[in-house]
């Protein structure tokens, strides 16, 4: 299971995962009311997680990757972070945040922070120019 995090964890996290994040972290205000939107959703899911099924036959996620979710996002929040464009569920029994960032029509990045139902977290960002950097996976 993933340890909850402390604002002050959740940033060397990001340190270790990528110097990239946490300027992308820092550089973006919080907006309160995004994160309610978010943080409601998570905690809707730990009361139903069957709300997590994407398809039928998909497995719902488990407490504890919900909690990890929940427990990273309200870390982010605390330092300032601006909530994510997307949240939801991976289909695979993982839960997915999903940031934009840029113009669409010009220089842009998708930044995936992934909580994975083996107790890992990993992030994807993908840029306009085509370039990929991935990693990161570590416990809480």
């Amino acid at each position: 299971m993933i340890a909850p995090m402390a604002p002050h964890q959740a940033l060397n996290w990001l340190q270790v995962s990528g110097p990239e994040l946490v300027e992308f972290f820092r550089s973006r205000p919080a907006r309160n009311h995004g994160w309610l939107k978010f943080l409601s959703r998570l905690e809707g899911w730990l009361v139903d997680p069957d709300e997590t099924r994407i398809e039928d036959e998909d497995s719902p996620v488990t407490a504890e990757v919900i909690e990890a979710a929940l427990n990273a996002a309200v870390s982010l929040y605390s330092i300032g972070a601006a909530p994510p464009t997307a949240v939801g569920p991976t289909g695979e029994g993982g839960i997915a945040f999903e940031f934009h960032v840029g113009d669409p029509d010009e220089s842009w990045s998708v930044i995936t922070l992934r909580f994975l139902p083996d107790s890992q977290m990993e992030f994807l960002t993908v840029r306009s120019d085509g370039a990929v950097t991935s990693g990161g996976s570590a416990n809480g």
